[in-house]
């Protein structure tokens, strides 16, 4: 049996930032007054690193959260497109232009451009179907992924 679990994680970034980097400055304070007195490395440059790979990681969630928000489709699902795409040799970048494009392509199939509504019909997917859904990205990736994958 397949399952998924999704986790969604609200953060302020801003907030979480200053904490970590005032922990950061307190942390090698610290280690320089330690290393000082006992004349000796206690490799806080690598928990420095760690610290700094962490909040890059925070810079990622607030970008997939924000163009998630652009394209008012789910976190959950762009992670998965993303792992898709990743795990099919592409980046999350190209996952992201995907993104992008599919929003516009949905956009002008609203508004009745004839060429997008042949794109989707190819799809199997009705310009009806998509009125229908109010362009819900969450359900026309699926449908897309669906389509592509029968």
């Amino acid at each position: 049996m397949n399952e998924e679990i999704i986790v969604r994680l609200g953060l302020d970034q801003k907030g979480l930032e200053q904490g970590l980097a005032s922990g950061v400055r307190t942390v090698k304070g610290f280690a320089s007054k330690i290393e000082g007195i006992l004349g000796v490395s206690l490799g806080i440059g690598s928990a420095g690193a760690a610290l700094n790979q962490f909040l890059k990681a925070v810079e990622n969630v607030k970008a997939l959260q924000e163009m998630s928000d652009a394209l008012n489709v789910s976190v959950g699902t762009m992670q998965a497109w993303q792992l898709a795409v990743q795990n099919s040799g592409g980046s999350a970048q190209t996952a992201n232009t995907i993104f992008a494009r599919l929003g516009q392509a949905v956009g002008k199939a609203m508004s009745g451009s004839k060429e997008a509504v042949e794109q989707f019909n190819r799809l199997g997917i009705s310009a009806e179907s998509i009125q229908m859904s109010g362009g819900d990205l969450d359900d026309i990736f699926n449908r897309v992924a669906d389509s592509l994958t029968s």
